[in-house]
């Protein structure tokens, strides 16, 4: 079990999402907490993230990216003897069906819909990562 962070200590979250608006939406939802973001426009950059973090304690990405998708990086996350523990919340803009439903149940910590975040992302950021997450 990990510990809590130290006071002044950030957790480390690699957001992915080919939309600038996107991210700069998410930074600012967690602007707030402790916190430290790395920001990639796909799977590939994500991966270089959480390559160069030694300590990756969640990855919040989108579905729908080019080059690498949200699905491709979850796959090569859950071959990586090293970063297979990593959480992620997994979000789309389109919705997801119900095979990328079951999909999502059994691949990452949370999915949601991007119209939804403003309501949904800290409850499950915080249902994944528990004390560890909380405000500056």
């Amino acid at each position: 079990m990990s510990s809590l962070p130290e006071k002044g200590e950030k957790l480390n979250i690699v957001l992915a999402d080919d939309e600038m608006h996107a991210r700069m939406i998410i930074n600012a939802y967690l602007v707030s907490y402790n916190v430290r973001i790395s920001e990639a426009r796909n799977g590939k950059e994500a991966i270089e993230a959480i390559k160069k973090n030694p300590v990756v304690d969640l990855m919040i990405i989108d579905y729908s990216m080019p080059v690498m998708d949200g699905r491709e990086l979850l796959e090569w996350l859950h071959k990586s003897s090293k970063f297979s523990k990593i959480p992620v919340i997994v979000y789309t803009a389109g919705g997801f069906s119900l095979q990328q439903e079951e999909y999502f149940k059994r691949s990452a910590e949370g999915y949601l819909e991007k119209s939804n975040l403003g309501e949904d992302l800290i409850p499950t950021i915080k249902e994944i990562l528990g004390d560890k997450f909380k405000k500056n």
